[in-house]
């Protein structure tokens, strides 16, 4: 399946192209590793980086008011990114291979456990043993503990606790569960619209809907639940974006054009200046359903987020994201040490350097093993 682009069409056909995409611009290395979509990934991982690094930082003057303004924005623009994309790239690659099978619902369980679950049982049981101070909150107990053990505690279940920033990991695993209801959905070719749509309308009034439901789920924030509603929104306009894509595929010609890449940069600039939060949130939905197939299909997008520094990034951006926090406290931890330009500067490489060690050392043997137990149990019910 190397070097394959695979697509769907409204009535599930799967249509396979080799090498290229079908403006022969953007390269692919099977349907699971698009890499334009993989370098888009490794930028949003960064943004969600600087944010944690720097976003709550002390103006020193006008200029860099200025620049945490934007890096303020890179939070919400990050994270949303990572969920558009999942819900984009699951529906490009298993639309056609979960239609009408229950064991291909399980074998598709099962590699998305595998893909997120050892890195951050991992992490988790490295805070337990060994960094344990960074978990000291008055919510770390026995009882959060066992729901990170499993995957629930981003579900409104918790508060946040332990590894803190594994609750986007817990709320993504949510929807892998409903995705393959949501496949199911996909068959009527009218329905990646009325998702889109029912995701916008939702989205601007899921603020002012849940303050007159209960005032203080939105303020519970992650132990309320509301995560789980606000950024799965994001995972079904990813889902979206990919099926309207099938049933309307000349739309890829308008992403080739150099005007959605300017409005997605546009966005990038002008968009942390909004005042009204509920229109920083729709902004960032306007954004994610422009730049997703803007930077697949546009050939300068796709060529520059394609560059195996940018790809690279996109890689390890899961080991990236769990990890980043961590480092920042350990080293933070140590006496003597100053936030100056050499801090920052060390612990960039730092965060980069570990976060390679854990996608070689972690994520790939992971996947390597759970592929091998996938064609191990293949060959088992075959030889039946």
């Amino acid at each position: 399946e190397s070097c394959r682009d695979r697509q769907f069409t409204g009535t599930g056909q799967m249509i396979e192209r080799q090498g290229r995409n079908s403006e022969g611009t953007a390269p692919f290395y099977g349907p699971e590793h698009i890499v334009p979509l993989t370098g888009l990934r490794g930028i949003a991982a960064s943004m969600v980086v600087v944010y944690h690094f720097h976003a709550f930082s002390t103006p020193q003057n006008a200029a860099h008011e200025t620049v945490l303004a934007v890096i303020k924005s890179f939070g919400i623009y990050g994270v949303a990114t990572f969920f558009a994309l999942s819900g984009y790239i699951l529906t490009e690659v298993y639309f056609e291979r979960l239609s009408g099978s229950i064991s291909n619902t399980g074998r598709f369980l099962w590699r998305r456990l595998v893909r997120i679950y050892p890195l951050h049982l991992v992490v988790l049981l490295f805070l337990v043993v060994v960094f344990p101070k960074y978990s000291s909150q008055p919510g770390s107990t026995i009882d959060t503990f066992i729901s990170h053990l499993f995957l629930v505690h981003g579900w409104g279940f918790a508060p946040p606790s332990w590894d803190w920033a594994s609750w986007s990991i817990s709320i993504e695993f949510f929807w892998y569960l409903v995705f393959p209801v949501l496949v199911f959905l996909l068959r009527w070719k009218f329905f990646p619209f009325v998702l889109l749509a029912a995701c916008l309308v939702a989205m601007y009034n899921l603020g002012p809907i849940s303050r007159y439901l209960n005032p203080e789920w939105q303020m519970a924030g992650f132990g309320g639940g509301y995560m789980i509603v606000f950024y799965g929104f994001y995972f079904l306009m990813g889902v979206s974006l990919r099926g309207i894509e099938s049933v309307a595929p000349k739309m890829v010609g308008i992403w080739r054009h150099p005007l959605p890449i300017a409005g997605v940069i546009g966005l990038i600039a002008f968009g942390p200046f909004m005042i009204e939060n509920t229109y920083r949130i729709m902004l960032s939905l306007v954004f994610l359903s422009v730049a997703i197939p803007a930077v697949r299909y546009n050939p300068l997008a796709a060529a520059f987020l394609s560059l195996p520094a940018v790809a690279g990034l996109g890689q390890i951006s899961y080991s990236l994201y769990l990890s980043h926090n961590i480092t920042r406290a350990m080293l933070g931890g140590i006496p003597g040490i100053k936030e100056g330009w050499p801090f920052w500067l060390g612990l960039y490489v730092l965060v980069v350097i570990i976060s390679i060690t854990l996608f070689e050392c972690v994520e790939k043997p992971a996947r390597n093993w759970g592929k091998a137990k996938l064609r191990a149990y293949a060959a088992d019910r075959g030889s039946k």
